[in-house]
C-alpha cells in the first residue's frame, strides 16, 4: 500500500498531536499561551477520540439490541452492554488533559457511578518506615 507524502505527514502530525494531547499538564498557574495550547490539544485530540467513541457506541448499541432480541427481551443481558458502550465521555475536555477529571471511554451504569462516588479514596499504605 502506497501512502502519499502529504497523507503520511498529516498522519504523523495527528499522531504527535494526539500524543501531546493525552499528556497531563500540572495544575500550576497557566499563561494565556498555555490555555490556548490546552484548547488546541483538546480540539485535535477530539478529532480522533470523538469518532472512535461514536463508532464504539454505535457498535455497542447494535450488539446490545441483538443481545436483547436473542435473549427474548431480557434487559439484564442487554443493559450492561448498553451502559458500557453508550455512557462515558464523548468529548475530551481541558480537565481531562490537566488530569483533574478521569476520561471514561467505557461507561458505567448510574448505580455503579453513585456507588463509586460514595466510596472515600484509599489512603496510601504506609508501613511506618
Amino acid at each position: 500500500m502506497h501512502i502519499h507524502a502529504s497523507t503520511r505527514s498529516a498522519l504523523i502530525a495527528l499522531t504527535a498531536a494526539a500524543a501531546f494531547a493525552f499528556t497531563p499538564i500540572s495544575a500550576k498557574a497557566e499563561s494565556a499561551a498555555a490555555e490556548f495550547g490546552i484548547g488546541a490539544a483538546c480540539a485535535v485530540s477530539n478529532l480522533v477520540y470523538g469518532p472512535l467513541k461514536i463508532v464504539y457506541a454505535t457498535g455497542g448499541a447494535i450488539v446490545s439490541g441483538l443481545a436483547w432480541a436473542l435473549s427474548a427481551g431480557d434487559t439484564d443481558v442487554a443493559r450492561p452492554i448498553w451502559d458500557t458502550a453508550m455512557r462515558g465521555d464523548y468529548v475530551i475536555q481541558p480537565d481531562h488533559l490537566r488530569d483533574r477529571k478521569p476520561l471514561e471511554f467505557l461507561g458505567r451504569s448510574p448505580a455503579h457511578r453513585r456507588a463509586m462516588e460514595s466510596v472515600p479514596p484509599e489512603e496510601p499504605y504506609d508501613e511506618g518506615f
